[in-house]
C-alpha cells in the first residue's frame, strides 16, 4: 500500500530529496522531535538552514513534511517495503531512503506512544438496559394506548464505568434511531470510511 499524501507536503518534501543520508537523518530527528514536544524553536530552523545553505522557512516547511509523513505511515501500520515504495514515488532513492526508514524504525515506539497519548479518549458504550411502558388508561382518557420505552445507558471510559443515563421515547422516534443506527453500521463498511479509519486507528 502506497502512501498518499497532499500535493503541498509533496512540494515541502522536494528539496529533501537533494539532501544527502546524514543531513537528512538530521531533518529525521527533527521532525520526530516537534512531534513530541508538540514545537519546534526558531532557533533550531534557523541553525539547520544555514548548515544546509536555504531559508529557515524552507526548513520548517520541510520538518512539517516530514512530520506528516512520519504520522501518516505510522497510522497507515506501513511495512518496510510499503514506506521504501512510499519514499521512492516521492522522490527519495538510495541513501535518503535508506535514512527515512531508518528514523522511522528507530522512533516506532515512540510514535507509537505519541499518538496514543494524542487520541481522543471519548466515552463509549458499555451495556444497555430497556424496558416497555404501556399507559391504557388515564383520569381523562379512559381508553388510550400510549407505549413509551425506558433505556438506560452505560458507558466507560478509560476503563472506568460513568454514571449511567436515563433515557425515555416513542415507539416512532425508537424506530427512527433504530434506522440511523443501522444506516451508520452500513456506511461503516464502504471503502471510504475503511480507509478513513485505517488512517485514525
Amino acid at each position: 500500500m502506497l502512501l498518499i499524501i497532499g500535493d503541498s507536503h509533496k512540494q515541502h518534501l522536494s528539496w529533501l530529496t537533494q539532501l544527502d543520508g546524514g543531513a537528512l537523518y538530521d531533518c529525521c530527528n527533527m521532525a520526530i522531535a516537534c512531534i513530541s514536544s508538540g514545537r519546534t524553536t526558531p532557533r533550531s530552523y534557523q541553525g539547520a538552514a544555514q548548515k544546509l545553505g536555504v531559508g529557515a522557512e524552507v526548513v520548517r516547511s520541510g520538518i512539517e513534511a516530514l512530520v506528516e509523513l512520519f504520522l501518516q505511515s505510522h497510522k497507515g501500520a506501513l511495512s518496510d517495503i510499503d514506506f521504501t515504495d512510499s519514499v521512492a514515488a516521492l522522490g527519495f532513492g538510495g541513501d535518503a531512503a535508506a535514512a527515512l526508514l531508518a528514523a522511522f524504525n528507530k522512533h516506532q515506539v515512540e510514535l507509537r506512544r505519541l499518538l496514543s497519548e494524542l487520541r481522543l479518549d471519548v466515552p463509549h458504550y458499555a451495556d444497555l438496559e430497556w424496558r416497555h411502558d404501556v399507559t391504557v388508561a388515564s383520569r381523562m382518557l379512559r381508553h388510550q394506548v400510549e407505549p413509551t420505552t425506558l433505556l438506560r445507558l452505560q458507558t466507560a471510559q478509560r476503563g472506568e464505568r460513568l454514571p449511567s443515563i436515563t433515557l425515555q421515547t416513542d415507539p416512532v422516534n425508537l424506530l427512527h434511531l433504530t434506522r440511523s443506527l443501522e444506516m451508520a453500521l452500513e456506511e461503516v463498511k464502504t471503502p471510504h470510511c475503511r480507509r478513513i479509519m485505517r488512517h485514525i486507528k
